[in-house]
């Protein structure tokens, strides 16, 4: 009889991005391990993420963290006088602060979780302050932390050494291990996906030119896409302009799509629609491209696209479109650095290429409009590929592993 562990989730956004879609991920997982595993959550904003959580049928509580703290990032500070700018920001917000780490301790403990898992930069932050003793801390490293001027070096104060940390690709625990207090409670658990849903399927994909307000393209296009959030290293600007390099023929023969948009409120860290526009009528291809909203439902955008587009000019944490993809059995190009290097094997489940190289990217859509037999040999490869190593009941096992380790040596 395995034993009930308890946990509750705090996380500073309330977007849908990969942080977020991978909580709901881990929470249907690890229900699947345990069906008596009790979740709840906190979160500092309100969002799509807590009609989500809703649906499961967690608990979900909202503290409110003031604007100026919810706005405030050290990604977009790339001075000395916008780290003092931020710096500002925070000690404005300092004050409500105060209120709202008192709301979420009566929160947690009213819950009286065992665990307390915390799934972003700005709660990591408040562990030290807001776990109790009798729980046990885990903060969940979705991205690197060495070159976060702020994060990286308020990371092991604002965290407590027994803190346990998740890294979601070994690029990430090995950034994570260089700046934490114990590199040794640091664990690698890939995000996964409901593999079941994720699946090959032929749907009308006429949507995506609705959604995007254009004209439907010439029958049998190839639809090529980027799917991401408009953080300004997703790689939006290198799609558009390996777009404007593929000759008229190949641009003739597909249809472009960039899916997604600013979920974040962090300033001075993503593109705006209106940016993007300009800058494909700047290239030439504004009638080659579909600009499709962010959309809740991923499993719909990548059933209806031919090629999927991970273009990342900065390594990459993990790179969930990829898996996505993948499973739904499409031809993927990859930005092959960080932990989007992990997930496949170049040549045989996806192609890879080196991050921002605009040549290389126009290449691999060509190679990849112009031969379907290529297009459907990586699908065929990627889909299983994905069901092994991506699934979610893998993701279910770890993570129901690491909170009864933590919580027996918790009762202990």
């Amino acid at each position: 009889m395995r034993p009930r562990v308890n946990v509750t989730f705090i996380n500073p956004a309330a977007g849908l991005g990969g942080a977020e879609r991978c909580l709901l991920d881990m929470i249907r997982a690890t229900r699947r391990a345990d069906p008596q595993f009790s979740a709840s959550a906190i979160l500092l904003d309100t969002g799509p993420l807590l009609d989500e959580l809703n649906r499961l049928d967690v608990p979900t509580e909202v503290a409110q963290l003031p604007r100026s703290l919810s706005a405030a990032g050290d990604s977009g500070a790339r001075s000395s006088a916008e780290l003092v700018a931020l710096a500002a920001k925070l000690i404005g917000g300092a004050a409500g602060l105060v209120d709202v780490l008192a709301r979420i301790r009566r929160i947690i403990d009213r819950n009286r979780p065992v665990i307390v898992h915390s799934n972003g930069f700005k709660t990591h932050l408040l562990t030290r302050l807001i776990v109790p003793r009798g729980s046990a801390a885990v903060c969940h490293m979705h991205d690197f932390v060495g070159s976060r001027t702020i994060v990286s070096s308020l990371l092991s104060e604002g965290v407590s050494p027994e803190a346990y940390f998740i890294a979601n690709s070994r690029a990430v625990a090995d950034d994570v291990r260089r700046v934490v207090a114990n590199p040794s409670r640091v664990s690698v658990v890939y995000n996964a996906i409901d593999v079941d849903a994720f699946i090959p399927a032929n749907i009308d994909a006429g949507w995506l030119d609705r959604a995007a307000g254009i004209h439907p393209p010439p029958a049998h296009a190839v639809r090529v896409g980027l799917v991401a959030t408009y953080a300004l290293w997703k790689g939006q600007d290198v799609f558009i302009r390996a777009v404007s390099r593929l000759p008229a023929r190949v641009r003739e023969a597909a249809r472009f799509y960039i899916v997604g948009g600013p979920i974040y409120q962090t300033a001075g860290s993503q593109w705006s629609v209106g940016a993007l526009r300009n800058m494909a009528r700047q290239c030439g291809v504004e009638r080659d491209i579909g600009f499709v909203p962010f959309q809740s439902d991923a499993v719909s955008v990548m059933q209806s696209l031919d090629v999927v587009v991970h273009a990342s000019t900065q390594p990459e944490p993990f790179g969930r479109t990829i898996v996505e993809a993948m499973a739904c059995g499409k031809a993927v190009i990859v930005a092959q650095a960080g932990g989007a290097a992990e997930l496949f094997t170049t040549g045989l489940h996806a192609l890879g290429i080196k991050p921002g190289d605009v040549e290389a990217l126009a290449l691999a859509m060509t190679s990849l409009i112009d031969h379907p037999k290529l297009r459907h040999a990586l699908g065929a490869a990627a889909r299983p590929h994905a069901v092994t190593e991506y699934g979610l009941p893998r993701l279910g096992e770890q993570i129901y592993s690491i909170y009864s380790t933590l919580a027996a040596a918790k009762r202990g």
